[in-house]
């Protein structure tokens, strides 16, 4: 049953949007839809006649918010997951997005929460609250004021809703993310464990959508949390709000006349529709900054993680270019490895590999006919995290074409030459989605990584169209030192 924590509209909002994915996922007239009400039966999660009152997505989650016992809650639908998933497993994905936005406003807004928590506490438990509960407030926060460390028992033993408690760890500073990574959602309430699993750097909740080290190799999150360190496929932004997209992707690292940095697309920092082309030079005097994630995400703190130093987009060169380079200014949050975003271990298992690759050598396809190559290719892009597909080929040959490219919220259409296009598995039908632009394109051999480019949009099919990384390189070389970062 849903707490107090439903009466933020943000949480309400996201539940709704995610609902309504679902139920154009699930047509009711079709035969999996019965298959979902029958499964829900046989589960116990709604009587017989609760079921039969059914008759839309929304009328099953919202009688399954408002049941007491074995229902859902906000941010937590595991029951449902299962059922929805076995049905079609896009289903899944759906769910695990919008599971982890939902956990990414609760973990940004963890004082509001709790103190929300902590009122319907006090006001269903009113009689239980004992004296000793008190005391142990008061002996922990004396604790905390001798020394705040994220890493001691203190937050650990600050167990079964002491919101006072977490509340003063976060005054004395204590880092929201390690706080947060102490929490869980079970049955709809929180609980400080004493966990020593190492878990994602940004991913604080939800139990099935933490991707700890030990599955993945190194801990990483969703795109559109804050990332300690930046990584591949990230959600990224301008600071001006002002710029008409849905945000972009952290693209390629790079190094830029010695300085690590980033490929993104010029379109998802500039209004291109507008400017019509862009020819941008930082010169010491235009800083132009750079968020991650963007402004429109909940997770959004405003603090720029770097800024622009040279962007281009001009369809009339050949190939046409649509590219920006970002030098990342945080040095708190600059990579010391290639890795990648991602929101669930599904992802990556579901594309081929164990474990969650890493990108340190800084190789590269430049010949798509040399010997060793396929046209198997997987991109790391902020909304559809990693999609694997197979590169378009002219005959037998790939070989880069010539294309229309439309961007989000422009009614523009622009001719892009010297791409290639990029065709999504059967499986994997969504390779690209708006918010991909800058994704980082790379060719398998095996599970090694070769990139071959950056996603900068797609066609009217629904392929990628993905610049070849030797254009993007070769079109600010001449002013600048510029290749692709190799990692120890």
């Amino acid at each position: 049953m849903a707490t107090d924590f439903s009466r933020l509209p943000e949480i309400l909002k996201l539940h709704t949007d995610m609902v309504q994915k679902l139920g154009e996922l699930f047509p009711v007239k079709g035969t999996k839809w019965h298959t979902i009400l029958k499964k829900v039966q046989l589960l116990n999660l709604l009587s017989v006649a609760d079921v039969e009152k059914i008759e839309t997505m929304y009328d099953l989650f919202l009688s399954l918010v408002q049941k007491k016992d074995n229902g859902i809650t906000y941010g937590e639908y595991t029951s449902t997951r299962t059922i929805l998933g076995s049905c079609n497993i896009d289903a899944e994905e759906i769910i695990d997005h919008y599971t982890g936005r939902i956990h990414a406003f609760y973990k940004d807004n963890l004082k509001t929460v709790l103190a929300l928590q902590a009122e319907t506490s006090q006001r269903d438990n009113q009689s239980s609250i004992s004296a000793k509960t008190t005391s142990d407030d008061e002996s922990m926060a004396q604790l905390v004021t001798e020394k705040v460390s994220p890493d001691n028992e203190l937050i650990s033993a600050a167990a079964c809703g002491h919101t006072e408690t977490v509340t003063l760890l976060l005054e004395k500073g204590a880092d929201p993310d390690e706080v947060a990574k102490k929490i869980t959602f079970t049955s709809g309430k929180d609980q400080l464990t004493s966990s020593k699993c190492e878990e994602a750097d940004v991913n604080p909740l939800y139990k099935e959508k933490r991707v700890k080290r030990n599955e993945c190799g190194y801990p990483t999150g969703p795109s559109s949390f804050r990332h300690k360190k930046l990584k591949m496929g990230c959600n990224i932004g301008v600071m001006n709000q002002k710029v008409p997209n849905l945000g972009g992707t952290l693209g390629p690292f790079v190094r830029y006349n010695g300085n690590t940095s980033f490929l993104t697309c010029a379109h998802v920092l500039f209004d291109v529709a507008q400017q019509g082309t862009v020819d941008f030079t930082y010169d010491g005097s235009n800083r132009i900054d750079v968020v991650q994630p963007a402004l429109d995400t909940s997770m959004a703190s405003g603090a720029a993680c770097g800024f622009i130093q040279r962007a281009i987009f001009n369809p009339r060169m050949h190939p046409s270019i649509d590219m920006a380079v970002v030098t990342i200014s945080d040095e708190s949050r600059l990579p010391d490895k290639g890795r990648f975003a991602n929101d669930h271990s599904s992802r990556y298992k579901k594309a081929g590999f164990k474990h969650l690759p890493e990108y340190n050598d800084g190789s590269r396809v430049l010949d798509f006919q040399e010997s060793g190559t396929s046209n198997m290719v997987v991109q790391f892009g902020s909304e559809t995290h990693l999609s694997k597909g197979f590169l378009k080929e002219d005959g037998i040959q790939v070989r880069p074409l010539t294309t229309v490219l439309g961007l989000p919220q422009s009614k523009d259409i622009f001719r892009m030459s010297g791409q290639y296009e990029v065709e999504g598995l059967r499986s994997m039908p969504n390779l690209f989605m708006p918010g991909d632009s800058g994704a980082a394109v790379f060719m398998l051999n095996g599970t090694s990584l070769h990139c071959i480019g950056m996603a900068i949009g797609s066609t009217s099919t629904g392929n990628a169209v993905v610049t070849p990384i030797a254009a993007l390189l070769d079109a600010v070389r001449a002013n600048a030192d510029i290749d692709l970062s190799v990692f120890p």
